[in-house]
């Protein structure tokens, strides 16, 4: 666990993971105006960031860079 925790990698992908979620949870404005506009790019923000996380993740695996994250998962189970 203290492996885990010491790959900047791990942050990285959780930082990015956080961002999309505050971002996903944003409640969209009554009326339409340029508020709407803000929340779809936002919405838009959030799709490309977990699109990221994930294809950072896949890169990492098969690069092999985060062996001690995808053991620990495979532990769990």
């Amino acid at each position: 666990m203290v492996k885990l925790l010491k790959n900047w990698r791990f942050w990285v992908l959780m930082g990015i993971l956080c961002i999309a979620l505050i971002n996903a949870l944003i409640d969209p404005p009554e009326n339409f105006s340029e508020k709407t506009l803000i929340l779809i790019i936002v919405k838009i923000n959030t799709i490309v960031l977990v699109w990221l996380d994930i294809q950072l993740f896949r890169f990492w695996v098969r690069t092999r860079k985060i062996d001690d994250i995808v053991n620990y998962i495979q532990e769990d189970k």
